[in-house]
């Protein structure tokens, strides 16, 4: 863990910490981790801490961020994101129909958009007009290589959010 990740955790964990006991509850967890811009699900956080105490000392808060903070390479992200898309490529054409992806985007996963929302980015997206999302631009849509450099090279400073 970089020197900057433990500063802003050693902060999030004292602001979280209102009692002052050293440890924090899992409420407590779910919050540093948001400050921290790390949005897990809850059925992710239930699990790690289904093996552990219910509170959470400094030093766990801190391996707990620390395995939640992934850092996976551009080509893994990449691949991730053409798997996942590839399940709703039906016909195996390399696309998405621009109705299904509204569709996936409005009802499916833990962070759903409304489908007006959805609509719009799927007609931004459509750059050829023709109501198919190329995997391929999608997938370099959604990985951004810099923000992944920078992570992956250490010189990402961290704040509080």
């Amino acid at each position: 863990m970089d020197e900057s990740l433990r500063e802003a955790c050693t902060k999030v964990f004292a602001m979280v910490d209102v009692k002052e006991r050293g440890s924090i509850s899992r409420d407590e967890l779910l919050l540093g981790l948001r400050l921290l811009n790390c949005n897990p699900v809850d059925s992710e956080i239930s699990q790690r801490l289904h093996n552990s105490a219910t509170e959470l000392n400094f030093e766990g808060f801190l391996r707990f961020v620390s395995e939640t903070i992934h850092l996976t390479s551009t080509k893994d992200q990449k691949s991730e994101i053409r798997q996942a898309l590839a399940l709703f490529d039906t016909s195996n054409t390399g696309t998405i129909d621009k109705r299904l992806f509204v569709s996936i985007l409005a009802h499916l996963g833990e962070m759903r958009v409304d489908e007006k929302e959805a609509l719009t980015w799927a007609n931004t997206l459509d750059t050829h007009g023709d109501g198919q999302l190329r995997i391929a631009e999608l997938e370099e849509l959604f990985v951004n290589d810099e923000d992944v450099h920078t992570t992956l090279n250490g010189t990402q400073q961290w704040e509080i959010v």
